[in-house]
């Protein structure tokens, strides 16, 4: 979970606060490493049959924060207001995902944080609105 950490606290440094005046950052270059980062993570997750039913749990919740990270990558944030078209494209993925992760999580009584999966459900279509309307 530390390591997750450490992407969530970059994710929020990289697209929410402001850069020093004097660094030069490609936003595509560190976007592209960081999603390799945010998968690498979630393949380090322990997976097999031998797991029980807590443990699965558990994994589902690593499943919804991994497709938050992802979609927090590709929104439109302070630093990335007007995302690519492939970033759009990503962003309207991802946020389909994570609507249909949370349908099938509800429908198995398996959320664990209502307040966040509310939000995350808000956001996700929001997104979908907005790839809607950029896409002509």
């Amino acid at each position: 979970m530390f390591r997750y950490r450490e992407i969530q606290s970059e994710l929020r440094f990289m697209l929410w606060e402001r850069p020093p005046p004097y660094a030069q950052i490609n936003l595509s270059e560190w976007q592209n490493h960081m999603r390799q980062r945010i998968d690498d993570w979630y393949s380090s997750m322990p997976l097999g049959s031998h797991l029980g039913s807590f443990e699965k749990g558990v994994l589902s919740n690593f499943e919804v924060t991994h497709n938050t990270a992802l979609f927090n990558l590709y929104r439109p944030s302070p630093n990335n207001p007007t995302p690519s078209e492939q970033q759009a494209v990503t962003m309207a993925e991802i946020a389909t995902n994570m609507i249909h992760l949370y349908q099938r999580l509800f429908r198995q009584k398996r959320l664990s944080i209502y307040w966040q999966s509310i939000e995350n459900v808000f956001s996700a279509g929001t997104a979908l609105m907005l790839a809607r309307v950029s896409s002509g």
